[in-house]
């Protein structure tokens, strides 16, 4: 919500008032819109830290669930493998 400054007292008014420059506006709006400038930079800053770091996080979890996986197929795979020579030894000493 923007603030009304009602008109100044120090110019009394004119009829050439539409070709005089505009004033500029008040100091305690430039502080507020320069605030909101910053404010947007440190949330854009926020947001963009937390999609680095948690894309970061998602890529490493991912590389340590595919490197987990593939050890725990090769144990299962070394154990089915002991398994079947096992039992492939027991039917060539039964045959």
């Amino acid at each position: 919500m923007a603030r009304q400054y009602p008109p100044s007292s120090d110019s009394p008014p004119s009829a050439g008032a539409s070709t005089a420059a505009p004033s500029p506006p008040p100091r305690s709006l430039w502080r507020l819109r320069l605030w909101r400038k910053q404010v947007r930079a440190f949330a854009l800053l926020a947001v963009l830290s937390i999609l680095l770091f948690g894309g970061m996080e998602v890529f490493f979890s991912y590389r340590e669930a595919i490197r987990n996986l593939s050890l725990n197929q090769a144990l299962l795979a070394r154990e089915v493998n002991g398994a079947l020579r096992a039992e492939l030894g027991s039917i060539e000493r039964h045959v």
